[in-house]
């Protein structure tokens, strides 16, 4: 509900002016640590603002690096889904969860909208990804189920590391039926501040 939200992002910068004026609000007796941190915590010198991603798909955002990969292959027309051999996808251990979300054609959405190799699919189907994509229809789609037995999520401790941001580095792979070979590295997915 944007309007709710909208609501508490207002609240937030109310509360805010209101506290660089002097205000304090009811104590907050079950945890006095928190009120204490709060004048400590840098009123208008740190904005926590500059630490919150954007998260342009409306899936599990452990997988957008590699989806950001797929849609630059579509668009470059190096990922053409009928010539697809295999796709793989590599991601830290501690993503391991998203591996393991198995899409079946009647599955819940949610399901499908945590699955990295679902959304990947769809990516290297349709070469997009909105809401649209995770309704009934469109999981129930047999392209993207055919799509689905070419992708492979897998973990790869090599990938520990390799980027500073929160979301890790994602490798994704690509093998095409004429035998060619693609492979891209991203360590900051689109959004990430």
């Amino acid at each position: 509900d944007f309007l709710r939200m909208g609501y508490k992002a207002k609240a937030s910068i109310d509360a805010s002016l209101l506290a660089d004026c002097g205000f304090s609000g009811p104590p907050i007796v079950d945890d006095p640590s928190l009120s204490t941190r709060f004048k400590t915590r840098g009123l208008h010198t740190e904005f926590l603002v500059n630490q919150v991603y954007t998260k342009p798909y409306p899936t599990c955002r452990v997988g957008h690096g590699a989806l950001d990969t797929l849609f630059k292959w579509r668009k470059e027309n190096i990922l053409i889904p009928e010539s697809v051999k295999k796709i793989k996808i590599s991601l830290l251990k501690r993503y391991e969860y998203g591996k393991n979300f198995i899409v079946e054609k009647d599955s819940y959405y949610k399901i499908a909208q945590y699955s990295i190799a679902f959304a990947a699919s769809c990516a290297a189907v349709y070469g997009d990804l909105d809401d649209l994509r995770f309704d009934k229809e469109n999981i129930g789609d047999t392209k993207i189920h055919s799509m689905l037995e070419k992708i492979k999520v897998v973990v790869d401790d090599g990938l520990e590391g390799v980027s500073k941001y929160v979301h890790g580095a994602i490798k994704t792979e690509l093998w095409t039926r004429d035998n060619q070979y693609f492979t891209e590295i991203s360590d900051c997915p689109r959004g990430d501040p």
